[in-house]
């Protein structure tokens, strides 16, 4: 008995401190939060001052289901226009299952990848695509001449393809870097006016019964990691000189936050969506001061 009322008077006499602690502590926490709402506020006022002061302008985005999976409110290409106050009209290209690299003679006509794209783009051929793709119809809206950007989104098909990410041949078509080159070369020789942004590929799971048991960190389907892959798209645009977006380093996506960004181990969340938006309005921003420097 005399044990116990010992360790409650010992506890009685700590409490003043735990109390400060904890009042310090939740003080701390309301210091932090309101810190980081006056740097938002002032994130949004001066990326609102920027968009809003430049002229309008028109991207076009070449891309696989990331961005072409949801072309509603909550998709990709829309939350990047309102992040953006609407100072761009995007045309989103995207095409679901294509990959940079060409492949297949019939996958290229149902699901046309990059070059074919880009070819079609610069009149190297005409455009004879297959399939009820919504980027059939948008691509023909889309006049060269009038764009501003022309964003780039490939490589996660090509991950899973095992598409070889480079050859001897730098402009090798069937790989992933030779794709890239090919065709931001095809768009600088053609059209040397348009801002090119090349993003790479985003960080994607591998699930077994409900686990994580690998992701694109470390697997191998032949060709590289996703990380691989990720890098060769930043070496090209390094060598290429044109705006690159690290979607996969940046986004900092992992095993342990997967669920709320990735809705089926590959494909965004709308919180995914809405944070690659934010990434990639952030550096359309930088271009825009770029250009009224």
């Amino acid at each position: 008995m005399k044990i116990h009322l010992k360790l409650n008077e010992h506890v009685k006499q700590k409490l003043p401190i735990i109390k400060k602690i904890l009042l310090s502590l939740v003080f701390l926490t309301l210091v932090v939060s309101v810190l980081i709402g006056i740097v938002n506020l002032i994130n949004y006022l001066h990326r609102r001052e920027v968009s809003e002061n430049h002229k309008q302008v028109k991207i076009a985005v070449f891309g696989d289901s990331i961005w072409d999976l949801v072309r509603d409110k909550s998709g990709i290409a829309e939350k990047t226009e309102d992040y953006l106050f609407d100072s761009a009209t995007i045309y989103n290209c995207s095409i679901m299952g294509s990959a940079a690299a060409e492949l297949s003679n019939e996958e290229t006509q149902i699901r046309p990848g990059l070059t074919y794209m880009i070819d079609a783009l610069v009149g190297r051929r005409a455009y004879q695509a297959e399939g009820n793709s919504p980027a059939v119809q948008v691509f023909r809206e889309v006049d060269p001449e009038q764009l501003d950007y022309i964003v780039i989104a490939y490589g996660l098909n090509d991950y899973f393809s095992a598409v070889p990410i480079s050859s001897e041949d730098t402009f090798d078509t069937g790989t992933y870097q030779g794709a890239l080159r090919y065709s931001l070369q095809a768009i600088q020789q053609t059209y040397p006016e348009i801002e090119i942004i090349l993003i790479a590929p985003t960080y994607c799971q591998l699930y077994s019964y409900g686990k994580v048991v690998a992701d694109s960190y470390d697997q191998d389907y032949g060709g590289g990691t996703g990380e691989a892959y990720a890098l060769a798209a930043k070496e090209v645009a390094e060598e290429m000189e044109v705006t690159f977006v690290d979607m996969f380093h940046d986004f900092k996506i992992n095993r342990r936050n997967g669920l709320r960004y990735l809705v089926d181990a590959t494909h965004l969340t709308e919180k995914g969506r809405e944070k690659y938006a934010k990434i990639l309005g952030d550096v359309i921003v930088s271009l825009y001061k770029k250009d009224s420097e």
